[in-house]
């Protein structure tokens, strides 16, 4: 199974304001899907980036007006930034309201809202995130088919410790020398990441159903049930 995404830049009827309409797409094997997410997770880190910080490149890409007009913002801290950056944008927001139109301050909103996470970088460092993004991203095309230690390369989730083998001739419990069973287990670089970490000798089995015994009735019982009568002959 794959994991594919779509997106589209631009407006493709004929009266739009974009001279170009891109529609691209990219797709990934879904057991490689928590390498990747680790990978750019990584490089958002790196930035300053909440985990769960969108990586929108026509928000990011952008000039913010608000930095130009802040005296040394390059020389600040990252929190600083952000502060100064939050009462920029109150004020412009203030004065929109008293002079501006209400669709403009609408607009202005969603804008501030879209680019507020990377309001504490500079122009030039949200272009290196974006570039870091890129090779990141650029390097997927080569690994399509991964090792069976490709779910273990990445140590922000697993950390030193080590692993467990995984062999590829393991076979579910009960599967061997039953044509019932008509798919066999797949190589162990095709499993999901938590059937590798967990070795085939710790994996629960289903224990088998406990085999039918009829119910045995005592003489005693039997005497009951026929209203007490002797099944002896008369003398």
């Amino acid at each position: 199974m794959f994991c594919c995404y779509l997106d589209e830049s631009g407006t493709p009827e004929g009266a739009a304001q974009t001279s170009h309409f891109v529609l691209l797409g990219i797709a990934i094997p879904a057991y490689t899907w928590h390498i990747k997410d680790a990978a750019i997770t990584g490089i958002k880190q790196r930035f300053g980036l909440s985990e769960t910080a969108e990586i929108h490149t026509g928000f990011i890409a952008r000039r913010f007006p608000e930095q130009e007009t802040i005296p040394g913002f390059e020389a600040m801290q990252p929190v600083a930034r952000r502060a100064a950056m939050l009462l920029a944008r109150k004020n412009a927001l203030i004065r929109l309201v008293a002079t501006g139109t209400a669709d403009r301050l609408k607009q202005t909103k969603k804008l501030y809202a879209k680019t507020a996470d990377y309001v504490h970088l500079s122009f030039t460092e949200r272009h290196t995130l974006l570039e870091a993004v890129a090779d990141e991203v650029s390097r997927w095309a080569s690994s399509a088919k991964p090792s069976e230690d490709s779910f273990r390369r990445d140590e922000n989730w697993r950390g030193s410790n080590p692993q467990p083998s995984v062999s590829k001739t393991d076979v579910p419990p009960g599967a061997a020398g039953n044509p019932s069973i008509q798919h066999p287990c797949p190589p162990a670089w095709a499993r999901s990441r938590d059937q590798l970490l967990i070795p085939s000798s710790a994996r629960a089995t289903p224990t088998p159903p406990a085999p039918h015994r009829p119910q045995q009735t005592s003489r005693r019982a039997q005497h009951r049930s026929s209203g007490g009568r002797s099944s002896g002959r008369r003398g």
